[in-house]
């Protein structure tokens, strides 16, 4: 399309009416008769053979001569070509910040996430009035494409879409942190398709950086929230309990009532110690421990040694009520009842098993039996989680806990192996490793040196980790219910029990066969929790369902998505019920709802390509001088 950036030299295409004029006013050749000769005649028959092409010529200059004025008007007016451009075209890709901070709400109850899906739509709707398109994606714990290029004709899929975001029921908006760098990694796989597409995030959050990503906050004037970050339980010198717990404030200054309730004390049902503190908060101050111990209960005599769980909170009405309260489990440890029986008691086991306590005392409460026998009948057999035999083992092994078999000195029943006699090799025989195991962790065989062994034959189902002079000597088996390590050393006759590698082996065998049924009793929004069975299965009562699930398989990987207290049970091998809890919280960064980023994901915006428009002065010029050179070829053939 051309067009003129000054139209008015448009004027001097009257020069072409003037030429006409002057044309048709110019006085042809008048015929007159002359007296002839021969010459004359001669001019006038080449003459007249002439008169066409004469008459072509003349036609020629003429339009030379009108092409040469309209070049002349055209240089006036100066035009260029405009550069074709395709119609107005308009996609949005339109980022949903779908993070716990977004559940934050105002005086009307709506919530962040509710007011940017409801601002989304509406932008959606007029991109799509433009013959655009509209792409979604929904920024939670993890990034996901909710729409993608829905145009016009998909208005009532993306309605339905967006309302199922907000339904009710339940909205779509996580209780964790947005996954941004998974939303800016989708985006840009559409920006790289469609490079003149406009990115749009609807956040509350603020970004210092936003590169090329249109940010849009949803944030009202007056929301603030009060959160309790966390609770930690710690031992003073007199092994009583205080409690720290992590208060805050954001978005306004305020006086805040931090409560501290105590359930389970001292192992007492029903024994309970509630505290509180009035904490003045400020913009300066958002945050700040707050201490409780037994003095602030009024009993300072009597201090908290043990307790059932903690529950600290903020009674307040303030924009996010999820992170308010904060539960703290674990004050009350699972009993691990432990046998060690033996005919010939050492000192080695005993100060291993004051270590053990020592180890695992924020897991376990070790109760420990030792036993002395000297006939066969008085070994215990049942009620014990973790059983040790050393020199005179039962008969029958128990089926209720972990056996850990030291020099036996005979083949229980079921126990899969067969001892033959006592070996007697060269006291600095050591010992080679003839397999991998989580109980060897640590341990190094060549450390080790027997002067005498029991050799056995172990049948079907056990794992050689160990053995000396050709024979095995600790062997391990996991059958079900069935969890057998035997070690056929006598401590008296190898120097195991003067190394570490001693206290290594027990304690991995402890880890392995009775790990903790809880990795964690307090994780955020999306951590991983391992749970872990002394039974044969476990059941878990989590929010997110209507009924309690059941594992059978372990370790169990559990991610979990909601803040609440979580109910793990299970039935020990020793028949007891056995109920643990641990407590899920939102991420404590989603808690400061004023917060400020500096930088977005960079997404990366290719250039386009734009062509400019093209000025035609120079091709007129051209023009111009070679239809003057072809006029003034044209006349000056006239006189030929």
């Amino acid at each position: 399309m051309i067009e003129l950036l000054m139209p008015l030299g448009l004027l001097g295409l009257l020069g072409i009416a003037v030429l006409i004029i002057i044309y048709i006013l110019k006085p042809n050749y008048q015929q007159k008769i002359v007296s002839s000769t021969y010459v004359w005649k001669l001019s006038l028959k080449y003459r007249k053979r002439r008169i066409p092409i004469q008459r072509f010529r003349n036609i020629l200059t003429f339009i030379c001569q009108m092409l040469i004025l309209a070049c002349c008007a055209f240089l006036l007016a100066q035009p260029f070509l405009v550069e074709q451009k395709p119609g107005e075209y308009t996609e949005k890709i339109f980022i949903v910040d779908a993070s716990a901070s977004m559940r934050v709400e105002n005086e009307s109850g709506i919530t962040r996430f509710e007011r940017a899906v409801s601002q989304v739509r509406e932008a959606s709707f007029e991109t799509l009035s433009q013959n655009g398109t509209v792409s979604v994606i929904l920024a939670g714990s993890d990034a996901e494409v909710i729409l993608q290029n829905v145009q016009s004709a998909g208005e009532n899929e993306l309605d339905t879409a967006l309302d199922k975001l907000v339904s009710s029921g339940e909205m779509q908006c996580s209780y964790g942190s947005a996954d941004m760098e998974g939303a800016v990694s989708l985006a840009q796989q559409m920006v790289d398709v469609h490079p003149a597409a406009e990115v749009v995030l609807y956040t509350a959050t603020e970004y210092i950086e936003k590169g090329e990503i249109s940010v849009v906050n949803v944030a009202e004037e007056g929301e603030w929230n009060a959160a309790v970050l966390d609770v930690t339980a710690t031992l003073d010198e007199q092994n009583f309990y205080r409690f720290e717990i992590e208060a805050a404030c954001f978005g306004r200054s305020q006086e805040i009532v931090v409560h501290c309730n105590v359930t389970g004390v001292n192992n007492t049902a029903g024994a309970n110690v509630t505290m509180s503190k009035r904490v003045m908060f400020d913009y300066a101050e958002q945050q700040q421990t707050v201490v409780f111990t037994a003095a602030d209960a009024g009993n300072a005599d009597n201090g908290v040694y043990a307790y059932e769980s903690v529950q600290a909170y903020v009674e307040v009405s303030d924009s996010f009520e999820d992170d308010n309260t904060f539960y703290l489990y674990g004050g009350a440890k699972p009993t691990l009842k432990v046998l060690y029986s033996s005919s010939l008691p050492n000192h080695y086991f005993s100060e291993f098993f004051l270590a053990l306590r020592e180890s695992v005392k924020d897991t376990w409460t070790i109760d420990l039996d030792e036993v002395k026998v000297s006939q066969r009948n008085q070994i215990i057999t049942s009620g014990y989680d973790f059983y040790i035999y050393e020199h005179m083992i039962p008969e029958t092994l128990p089926s209720d806990g972990v056996v850990f078999l030291s020099d036996p000195d005979i083949a229980p029943q079921g126990g899969g192996f067969t001892r033959e006699r006592v070996v007697e090799v060269d006291k600095n025989t050591q010992l080679v490793a003839t397999g991998n195991h989580a109980i060897t962790e640590g341990v190094t065989a060549a450390n080790i040196t027997a002067a005498k062994y029991v050799k056995i034959s172990p049948e079907e189902g056990y794992t050689e980790l160990m053995e000396c002079d050709g024979d095995p000597v600790l062997m391990v088996k996991e059958d079900g219910v069935m969890k057998v390590v035997v070690l056929t050393l006598d401590l008296n006759y190898s120097n195991l029990a003067l190394l570490p590698d001693f206290l290594f082996l027990l304690y991995n065998s402890f880890d392995y066969f009775l790990p903790p049924t809880i990795s964690s009793y307090s994780v955020e929004v999306g951590d991983t929790v391992t749970l872990n069975a002394r039974g044969p299965y476990l059941e878990l009562n989590a929010p997110s369902s209507d009924k309690i699930e059941r594992y059978e398989a372990f370790p169990v990987e559990l991610t979990v998505t909601r803040p609440s207290t979580y109910t793990v049970s299970q039935r020990t091998p020793r028949g007891e019920n056995l109920i643990e809890q641990f407590f899920v919280h939102i991420p404590n960064a989603e808690s400061d709802i004023t917060s400020a980023v500096d930088a977005l994901p960079l997404l990366y915006v290719p250039e386009l390509e734009e062509n400019d428009d093209l000025d035609l002065l120079l091709y007129i010029a051209i023009c111009l001088v070679a239809l003057l050179f072809i006029e003034w070829w044209l006349q000056s053939r006239e006189n030929f």
